[in-house]
């Protein structure tokens, strides 16, 4: 049985989703060789799969705003401010993209499992290193699909 494309990005989302789902946090991830290694063949085959459906200036606003949070957050730790401030600070930030990837949902279907995988991800962030894991894994996805021809 031959699956559409939008079924085949769709089975891979949900990989993907549950491989971040099954961990404590993106950090338990990214300090394990072999965990590390299954999440990038997973990234691979959803990204390689998101680019029959996704350009890459779709995902660019999310990007920039990603990258200013990033900013926001490094002056603030360079700032020697507390750590459970910070921490909130973490929080409150991630959890303020989720409306702006449901805004980018509504205004195209196609990345509804991009989305999902992200909203994922955000939901293992408490802190401000897992933000830092938050961004890479974001920065791998997007590496992934332009690797597969994403434009």
């Amino acid at each position: 049985m031959n699956q559409g494309p939008q079924k085949t990005q769709e089975w891979e989302a949900k990989a993907l989703e549950e491989l971040v789902k099954s961990k404590e946090s993106l950090k338990v991830i990214y300090n394990n060789a072999d965990s590390l290694k299954d999440l990038l063949e997973h990234i691979d085959k959803f990204a390689q799969k998101l680019t029959k459906n996704v350009k890459t200036t779709q995902i660019r606003k999310f990007y920039d705003k990603l990258r200013s949070l990033e900013q926001k957050l490094e002056k603030s730790k360079l700032s020697n401010q507390k750590k459970e401030e910070l921490n909130e600070q973490v929080r409150i930030g991630v959890l303020s993209l989720k409306p702006l990837l449901a805004y980018a949902v509504g205004r195209n279907k196609q990345l509804r499992n991009l989305v999902d995988v992200l909203n994922v991800a955000i939901d293992k962030v408490k802190d401000y290193d897992d933000f830092k894991k938050f961004v890479e894994f974001f920065q791998t996805i997007v590496a992934y699909h332009k690797y597969h021809g994403g434009d």
